[in-house]
């Protein structure tokens, strides 16, 4: 299959007239994807690759189809490994997998072995996790993340790191991962600033808007013994923002930043449906150690309406104007997620009260200050430089499968 057009992702030139009546206007300097065909990316140029470490690759503008994991006919520490447009098996299956025709005129990308990282054995294979762009009018983005062996007992050429994780750090352990990244040019002349809007020093209300699909997913019938050997399958949308003057000032630039990752279906092994559980009807900050301990605000999606707190300090994060996130498999799902600018300060000074380890309420702006700036309270400062559609699989044995395949035809943020 072609490598082109690629999926349509650009900061848009014109008004989107939203469909549904209650949603508010984006401004043209939002990010907007509306699926089908295009010419122009957000800047830059295409990355696809397995394992990608160079931050060059991943921070330069442009579009980033990445994937996650391990092989055991290649070296542990491999990286920037190759992807093919060669069908197999489940490339085959795509409609059914993923929601999404294989489109002739698009665009198909899986781990590939043809690299002196991996074995001889590995010459010709192809990984059984794939991504694709149908460009047809109505198309979208297809995504499937495969682990563990099949039914007939044969293990995949691609899967999930293994126990020691991330190059032995432990990081990711046990996860497979597929990433449809777009990478945006936030120093160059076309920025988006979601909060920057209506003209006030309150800022305006940020809105994520995606329209989505889980075609299939698997996980086993029973929960892991022991905590941490739930198997789970889940598909969200990740965006990181940054604070430009607190980048002019000479800080860093990892703490200037925060991502925002929004579980918008999650499967885990012996749970019927996750919504009913009290552990997914909260909000967090975690810091990651495999991205350098950047923080990162995570959560379901509640109902329309609602608004989803801190299971820690009880600050309101963001509130739902959509659907909610989900815990079985759906079709053409619109979310819809608002941020105020008071959430994101709250959600900043919530990272500085598990920073300092103050109570939320004597978080001092200083403190936040220290993290992000100076300037952390202004809504111009604040700047989208990468969104990402992505689906991991937690499985920590190789035996037993779990995957999850779906798509989305619609991803826009700004205000």
């Amino acid at each position: 299959m072609s490598r082109s057009p690629l999926a349509r992702a650009s900061i848009a030139v014109a008004l989107w007239l939203c469909a549904a009546a209650q949603a508010q206007q984006l401004t043209p300097s939002s990010f907007r994807y509306t699926g089908g065909p295009t010419t122009k990316l957000a800047g830059g140029d295409v990355v696809a690759a397995w394992n990608v470490r160079d931050p060059k690759s991943t921070l330069r503008p442009g579009l980033k189809v990445l994937f996650f994991g391990s092989s055991p006919l290649c070296d542990p520490d491999a990286e920037h490994g190759p992807v093919t447009s060669k069908g197999n098996v489940r490339t085959e299956q795509a409609k059914s997998v993923t929601g999404l025709e294989l489109d002739p005129q698009g665009s198909l990308w899986t781990p590939s072995g043809d690299t002196d990282q991996c074995s001889p054995a590995a010459r010709g294979k192809a990984g059984d996790s794939f991504m694709h762009v149908n460009a047809a009018p109505g198309g979208g983005v297809g995504m499937f993340t495969y682990t563990g062996r099949d039914v007939g007992g044969r293990e995949p050429f691609f899967e999930q790191h293994g126990r020691g994780g991330k190059e032995g750090t432990g990081a990711n352990a046990n996860i497979g991962g597929s990433f449809f990244f777009w990478s945006l040019d936030w120093r160059g002349k076309e920025v988006v600033r979601p909060w920057s809007g209506g003209g006030s020093a309150q800022g305006a209300t940020a809105e994520l808007r995606t329209t989505q699909s889980v075609a299939r997913a698997t996980v086993p019938p029973k929960g892991g013994a022991k905590k941490g050997e739930n198997v789970q399958a889940k598909q969200q949308v990740i965006f990181t923002v940054i604070n430009e003057d607190c980048v002019k000032g000479g800080s860093d630039a990892k703490t200037c930043r925060l991502k925002y990752l929004f579980n918008l279906a999650v499967f885990r092994a012996g749970v019927a449906d996750v919504r009913n559980e009290p552990w997914f009807k909260e909000g967090s900050v975690f810091f990651d150690p495999a991205q350098a301990g950047v923080a990162i605000i995570h959560g379901p999606i509640p109902a329309a309406g609602q608004t989803l707190r801190d299971r820690h300090t009880d600050a309101s994060l963001y509130t739902s104007a959509g659907e909610p996130s989900q815990g079985q498999e759906f079709t053409d799902k619109r979310f819809v997620v608002r941020i105020s600018f008071e959430q994101l300060t709250n959600a900043l000074r919530t990272i500085a009260s598990r920073r300092t380890g103050k109570t939320f309420d004597a978080v001092r702006d200083a403190d936040v200050a220290a993290l992000f700036g100076p300037r952390w309270n202004d809504p111009a400062q604040w700047v989208l430089t990468s969104i990402n559609v992505s689906q991991e699989v937690f499985n920590y044995q190789r035996e037993q499968r779990a995957f999850i395949g779906g798509n989305f035809r619609e991803l826009q943020f700004g205000s």
